[in-house]
């Protein structure tokens, strides 16, 4: 399956608008989606389990006391906007600065657009994975996307543990069926502490730390 069941790349595609509900931890989000992006109608299961176990897993974070993160596949910016604003709510970083990156255009203008609406500030690029020559970053959330294929995912994991500082942490998540296993094995040849903290609905979220890379 191609990159399309993620988001359309025609710039031509009719917009179609629309505001969704969210709501996780008794916080009630609203988010504008739109035709060519990833889970229009609704925040994505996956990533309602991927928030859920970094909101639990929040005191091994603590020790860090201002976080540079990255939202790896921002879409319309929903990991970086929900985390940011609990964290800041929950008093966990003295100082976060947040970046999301993401290959469509149009996920990129929705995130823009969605961080302003929940009163976040939030750099939003578009790019074709993490450049090179990008920043490191203290903590690395993603939700993958598996159907474009291991070899597409694989390379996204190889850069997180590129651009991970020393005590860095990548999370992400992903299905039991797509291979979390797999992913798992891989991943330890990437980093030496790789560890599953939470299953739910089928869905395995992964922490690793101190990448080999």
């Amino acid at each position: 399956m191609t990159q399309s069941h993620y988001f359309n790349p025609d710039p031509n595609l009719r917009h179609q608008i629309r505001i969704i509900n969210y709501s996780i931890e008794e916080h009630d989000f609203n988010f504008e989606t739109d035709n060519g992006v990833f889970s229009k109608e609704q925040v994505d299961y996956g990533t309602h389990v991927l928030l859920k176990a970094i909101l639990k897993d929040q005191d091994f974070l603590a020790n860090m006391l201002e976080i540079e993160a990255l939202d790896f596949g921002c879409g319309y910016g929903v990991v970086s906007i929900v985390l940011q604003k609990l964290f800041l709510g929950n008093n966990v970083f003295e100082k976060q600065n947040w970046t999301g990156i993401d290959i469509n255009s149009r996920a990129i203008d929705l995130a823009r657009n969605n961080a302003k609406r929940s009163g976040v500030s939030v750099v939003y690029e578009e790019a074709d994975g993490i450049p090179n020559d990008y920043k490191l970053f203290d903590l690395i959330v993603l939700n993958p996307p598996i159907r474009t294929g291991k070899s597409i995912y694989y390379k996204m994991f190889q850069q997180a543990a590129i651009h991970l500082n020393k005590e860095g942490v990548f999370y992400i998540v992903i299905q039991k069926k797509q291979g979390a296993k797999s992913a798992k094995t891989y991943l330890e040849t990437l980093f030496d502490h790789v560890r599953v903290i939470d299953k739910t609905g089928g869905y395995h979220t992964i922490r690793c730390q101190y990448s080999k890379l």
